[in-house]
């Protein structure tokens, strides 16, 4: 779409990993200036207790937080997603 790779890059965000198998990822949440205080409120928004429960949680493109957790009774994977009014632009 963009003929310049450096411009087309800006424009076209990726989603941004936040947490894996429970663990932060302090430099993504640096790098999209969310604190670690935003981050727990957005994973107890998804009715999660603790993000040590947090399989993964993702920044998608249009500024949503996804989370997807594991249910430890019955090892079943939910997936939930969080509308944001206001979206975050992190470049």
């Amino acid at each position: 779409m963009f003929s310049n790779r450096s411009f087309a890059s800006f424009m076209e965000a990726d989603p941004v990993i936040l947490v894996r198998d429970g663990v932060i990822d302090h430099v993504a949440l640096r790098k999209v200036k969310i604190t670690v205080d935003e981050l727990n409120e957005s994973i107890r928004e998804h009715g999660i207790e603790s993000i040590a429960n947090v399989k993964l949680s993702i920044l998608e493109v249009d500024g949503n937080i996804s989370v997807i957790s594991e249910d430890e009774k019955d090892k079943q994977t939910h997936y939930s997603r969080i509308k944001r009014k206001n979206k975050r632009k992190y470049h």
